[in-house]
């Protein structure tokens, strides 16, 4: 799930013509430290998270990993409402 939302994201930003350049170790960070967060959510992962989305103004990866984290929390949100 984690990895559709942020490719999703980032082809978002390509097609609004932002400037993102992701480099593929990059995005692979952004997968790794999002997914492991979602699996584990806690301070080193929490800090690991926060540390990537801080490096992230260079390349644009803030923007990415941003975007989808709130996407990814709107889709548990609705996922938690449908069952109730």
């Amino acid at each position: 799930m984690v990895s559709g939302i942020v490719d999703e994201q980032l082809a978002r930003f390509r097609n609004e013509g932002r400037q993102v350049n992701l480099s593929a170790s990059a995005l692979s960070n952004i997968k790794n430290v999002m997914t492991e967060f979602m699996l584990a959510p806690n301070e080193v992962t929490y800090r690991n998270l926060l540390l990537t989305y801080q490096r992230g103004d260079v390349d644009g990866s803030a923007f990415v990993l941003g975007f989808a984290m709130n996407q990814i929390n709107a889709e548990i949100s609705n996922a938690l409402a449908d069952r109730r």
